[in-house]
């Protein structure tokens, strides 16, 4: 089995998912092997913060769960969640350790490349304001 970005799936995993997102497509390819990309979870996982690209669903049948935002890069729409709002509530969950949970030396959300959110790995955010480091 392959898997690429965030999976936890399987029987008896229980996580958490925080303040991610995922513009992966979604994938299942039968056969010999399975191959899976995106944030995967099983049923007892739960989600924070989290974002999907709009459409990352595409054919396969698997779809975001409930409490996982959909967000657009672009849109015409004003009231449309789009990755630059993402990428701003991604950042003030960060500072603003709401759920209690020690975001110190996490990294800052950027828009990147192709206009969806990257992580910028030379600035993390040190528990009271965002530093420059030399990763």
């Amino acid at each position: 089995m392959e898997l690429h970005g965030i999976s936890v799936s399987g029987s008896g995993y229980i996580a958490t998912l925080i303040n991610c997102y995922s513009a992966g497509t979604l994938r299942y390819t039968k056969g010999s092997g399975h191959n899976m990309c995106g944030i995967l979870a099983g049923p007892a996982c739960t989600f924070n913060n989290c974002y999907y690209l709009d459409g990352v669903a595409g054919t396969t049948g698997l779809t975001a769960p409930a409490s996982v935002r959909a967000f657009y890069k672009t849109s015409n729409d004003p009231q449309a969640l789009m990755t630059a709002s993402v990428v701003d509530e991604l950042n003030s969950y960060i500072e603003s350790n709401e759920d209690d949970v020690d975001t110190t030396g996490w990294c800052r959300w950027i828009v990147g490349e192709d206009n969806l959110p990257a992580l910028d790995f030379d600035t993390e955010w040190n528990g009271t304001t965002w530093i420059t480091t030399n990763n």
